[in-house]
């Protein structure tokens, strides 16, 4: 009974939602005003900050396959690395991710995989480089899309879906 107690406490709590950093809404309108019709991940995010949303290190942009096993070696633990480029909006269609990467010749060699599948996948894609970010525990994925269209006007997508890490 106590422990049953204590976990409806838990549940029943607000939730407290704090940020890092002050939200700077006028600067992230202006770059989300700025941007394309697509963003990738790496654009997206310090528009997000600037609302408020997902201040937490993100990664790091890798050019060359030696900063992306850099950046692996700070991070110190597994990696998955995603191609960035707002011309290849669905990365796994374009085989441009790879998961759950422990060694620095598995990120090197993964690195330039990456890079050729999603050169492969969209030739004339602008390719900003290769994010290499901390394997997320397991949990739940989602999916985010947001649209303005000509005759519904604003419109989102919210789709979600439990995944395993992949070993």
């Amino acid at each position: 009974m106590a422990e049953y107690r204590a976990l409806r406490e838990r549940f029943l709590r607000p939730i407290e939602v704090t940020s890092a950093t002050t939200p700077d809404k006028a600067s992230a309108r202006a770059a989300l005003a700025a941007a394309g019709t697509a963003l990738c991940e790496w654009e997206a995010r310090p528009i997000l900050a600037g609302y408020g949303i997902g201040t937490n290190p993100v990664g790091t942009l890798a050019s060359t396959a030696e900063e992306a096993v850099a950046a692996a070696h700070a991070i110190g633990g597994p990696v998955a690395l995603k191609v960035q480029s707002p011309d290849i909006l669905h990365k796994t269609e374009a085989s441009a991710v790879a998961l759950n990467l422990r060694f620095p010749e598995d990120v090197h060699a993964a690195h330039g995989k990456v890079l050729a599948n999603a050169r492969r996948h969209a030739p004339a894609a602008r390719v900003l480089g290769v994010l290499v970010q901390p394997m997320a525990p397991p949990g739940r994925e989602i999916i985010l899309g947001v649209k303005r269209d000509a005759t519904f006007g604003p419109l989102l997508m919210v789709g979600s879906a439990e995944w395993r890490s992949r070993c």
